[in-house]
């Protein structure tokens, strides 16, 4: 689930700063197809790749989109991505329940 929220939250910053794949990419410091497959990875069960440390600080600092806003839970609002306690309560919730 990781793997796909961060890839989902990369491809909404990127597209929020209205920058091309192959810009992002020379941002990030990485090439443009593997941050193709970084972001395809909730859209596609094969080949999702392994994101290291290193990288998620690149396409953090190249997108000037803080870590926390990448691997957050979607919000329940449109177009947000915050992991404040409001938004991610029921989240927290429905995961004790199935405990």
């Amino acid at each position: 689930m990781l793997k796909e929220t961060f890839g989902e939250n990369v491809r909404y910053y990127r597209k929020k700063k209205k920058l091309t794949l192959e810009s992002a990419a020379e941002l990030c410091d990485i090439s443009s197809r593997y941050l193709g497959r970084i972001e395809r990875a909730g859209r596609r069960e094969e080949g999702k790749p392994s994101v290291s440390i290193d990288i998620t600080e690149k396409i953090s600092k190249g997108l000037e989109i803080p870590v926390e806003k990448l691997l957050a839970v979607r919000g329940y609002e449109k177009d947000s991505f915050h992991a404040d306690k409001k938004e991610t309560a029921p989240l927290r919730k429905e995961r004790q329940e199935k405990k």
